[in-house]
């Protein structure tokens, strides 16, 4: 009957995700740090990105190597749009779900944030609705699952941000943001409302990791790093990796919503939400 009634839910209200997080030394959620913006967000062609077929408004990558997108075919007007996986280069659509926002574990196994913030989580079967509500999520290759909450926490930093503790949410303290990522052991990197991006370092403190203006970021199973550059509203901002302490801008691609394969090739959804990926 739980199994049942689960599916039942899930074909009713369906998915989403969605955000991230700000701060220095003992993250001051009211920090300024405008020097973070000192990179502006360059418009780039994507004449090195492989297109895939299909369009996609989130994308997320286990570190297993599975890939799974947030389609942009509204399906539910509770749950948001399409989830698909990406198989040998071809998006298959899964059946009765929809979110707005992904991320996937180790295993293959994807998390989806929903258009009414609700969190599931699917089993190959089935989806299972989880405590608590989101706006994005990110999984480490260890594991470790972290969630931006709903609940605005800081005017610059954005929203709280907890981590499952194996059966519900455990609210960090002193942080905020909109994006998250996180890392293969575990560390939690988010993008502040103020397009600062920043690494958890130990206990409350958070570092700053200065020189771009930030959208989305994604970090693969090998620790690479990526992000977009800060949305205009116009263009298509440029792609960042971070190599040896520093941005460098990945000449030749631009998008705005970014995930990383555990050999760390970026793949990413553009403005006019086509479907990119890179490889070395």
């Amino acid at each position: 009957m739980k199994k049942k009634l689960t599916i039942a839910i899930c074909a009713i209200i369906f998915f989403s995700a969605c955000t991230k997080e700000n701060n220095s030394t003992l993250i001051n959620t009211n920090s300024n740090l405008s020097d973070a913006s000192s990179f502006a967000s360059i418009s780039q062609p994507n004449s090195k990105g492989i297109q895939i077929k299909g369009k996609a408004s989130d994308v997320g990558i286990g570190a297993d190597g599975s890939v799974f997108v947030i389609g942009i075919d509204s399906v539910s007007p509770t749950g948001g749009f399409s989830i698909s996986k990406l198989v040998a280069d071809s998006l298959i659509k899964l059946p009765f779900c929809a979110g707005t926002r992904i991320a996937v574990s180790p295993a293959g196994i994807p998390w989806v944030i929903n258009k009414s913030h609700l969190i599931y989580k699917y089993n190959g079967y089935y989806w299972t609705q989880m405590p608590g509500t989101g706006n994005d999520i990110g999984i480490g290759a260890d594991g470790s699952v972290y969630i931006i909450g709903t609940d605005s926490v800081s005017a610059t930093g954005g929203n709280s941000i907890s981590k499952w503790n194996g059966s519900n949410w455990t609210k960090l303290a002193n942080c905020a943001g909109v994006k998250i990522a996180v890392a293969p052991d575990g560390t939690p990197w988010v993008v502040a409302k103020s397009n600062i991006v920043y690494r958890k370092t130990s206990g409350v403190l958070w570092t700053p990791i200065n020189g771009v203006s930030a959208n989305d970021i994604g970090i693969g199973a090998d620790g690479s790093v990526y992000v977009t550059g800060k949305d205009t509203k116009t263009n298509n901002p440029a792609i960042y990796k971070y190599v040896n302490n520093n941005w460098s801008s990945v000449s030749g691609v631009s998008g705005l919503s970014i995930a990383v394969s555990p050999k760390g090739n970026p793949y990413w959804t553009d403005r006019l939400n086509n479907f990119y990926k890179l490889t070395k």
